[in-house]
């Protein structure tokens, strides 16, 4: 969870995705939603208007 207080602009940095369930700002991505591909790799995540956005970090 990242940008709780309103933030929109938060965040996500992890070195090994394996989360159930992302939120920035409200808006929720859960596993299911999540590319295949980016399981178990570095992503950073954040919030584009309301779609959440997963990339891999290289």
């Amino acid at each position: 969870m990242a940008g709780t207080m309103g933030n929109s602009t938060a965040r996500i940095f992890c070195t090994k995705l394996d989360a159930e369930l992302i939120a920035i700002d409200g808006f929720y991505l859960t596993a299911e939603d999540l590319e295949p591909s980016l399981r178990g790799k570095a992503v950073q995540i954040w919030l584009e208007g309301e779609t959440i956005k997963v990339a891999a970090v290289i």
